[in-house]
């Protein structure tokens, strides 16, 4: 289950860009299928302070074969016996683990990057809780996705927030030129 949970929470990170605190807030109610995949609700993150809420869009993978957040989503919500008021991502307590019911915690939603950042051989110093919503944009940038539809999907209010986001976008600007 842990891995399910873990692989489902990961792949939710990065393809919604979603700030650890929000991951932690998701709850079962929040999930819906939708035309491209699923919808998860914000009812409140750190862009929204008034409460007015948001969806997140969570697509289909093109290649289903190196794996697709929306099927990693629905495996986990179907192994984990759970009411619609339960965390979508809730902490495991305990050998054998346990579900606890609480949620997260944003700094247990780190630690989780940070061990498959070691599991994928990379240094896990240089990867944080942040690290999907970073992930996200980059990602999408590089892809082509018009900078208005990334600042839109991250819930970003001006597009120069998105753009601090981009790792590599001087690298891909200088690209050739030498």
């Amino acid at each position: 289950l842990k891995g399910l949970r873990d692989r489902a929470l990961l792949m939710a990170a990065v393809c919604g860009g979603f700030r650890r605190s929000e991951l932690a807030s998701l709850t079962i109610r929040d999930v819906q299928e939708a035309e491209h995949g699923l919808r998860l609700f914000l009812a409140r993150s750190k862009g929204d302070q008034e409460g007015a809420g948001a969806y997140v869009e969570i697509v289909r993978a093109a290649k289903p074969e190196e794996g697709c957040p929306v099927e990693a989503i629905l495996a986990w919500m179907r192994a984990y016996d759970h009411p619609l008021e339960a965390p979508l991502f809730p902490a495991f307590t305990g050998r054998p683990y346990r579900i606890t019911g609480q949620p997260l915690s944003g700094y247990g939603i780190g630690q989780i990057v940070k061990w498959a950042a070691e599991q994928a051989g990379l240094d896990p110093a240089e990867f944080s809780g942040h690290s999907g919503r970073v992930g996200c944009a980059t990602y999408l940038l590089e892809k082509g996705v018009p900078i208005n539809a990334v600042a839109a999907h991250l819930r970003h209010k001006s597009i120069n927030t998105t753009l601090k986001y981009d790792r590599t976008a001087t690298a891909r600007a200088l690209g050739g030129v030498f």
